[in-house]
């Protein structure tokens, strides 16, 4: 989930639609961001604390071992801003896939790309939605 409060809430409407989809989704947002999902997704949430960020805003290794348990099959970066602990989480975790939005190095953590450089946030997040439908 997009680390930016507005953007998160903006979020929401693509978990929705890959949910009506019959996706199994895993969300990965702060422990105290948990109770800001929609109540349906509260138990599909991986929550972490601020003591699992490194002081270079890396995952820790305890919540980096966490995450290499599971296997996904597409991982989606929700952050419109470089955040590197995002990117990082990205591509330690095992999947094929990894898709996130247009920024500064982007190409070199994410196998898919998509423009969100659109001011308003929820502009971006409907575009990432037709991207994504396309599949």
């Amino acid at each position: 989930m997009p680390h930016d409060e507005k953007d998160y809430r903006e979020s929401f409407h693509i978990l929705d639609f890959l949910e009506s989809q019959g996706k199994t989704l895993t969300i990965l947002t702060n422990d105290f961001r948990v109770s800001l999902l929609p109540a349906k997704f509260r138990n599909k949430a991986i929550g972490f604390a601020i003591t699992e960020v490194s002081k270079l805003n890396l995952p820790t290794h305890k919540l980096t071992e966490r995450l290499q348990e599971k296997l996904f099959d597409v991982v989606i970066d929700l952050n419109r801003e470089e955040n590197l602990f995002y990117s990082y989480i990205a591509n330690v975790v095992k999947s094929k896939i990894r898709i996130g939005f247009k920024k500064r190095k982007a190409d070199t953590y994410y196998n898919f790309l998509v423009d969100g450089s659109d001011i308003n946030s929820a502009k971006s997040y409907n575009n990432f939605l037709n991207c994504i439908k396309m599949f």
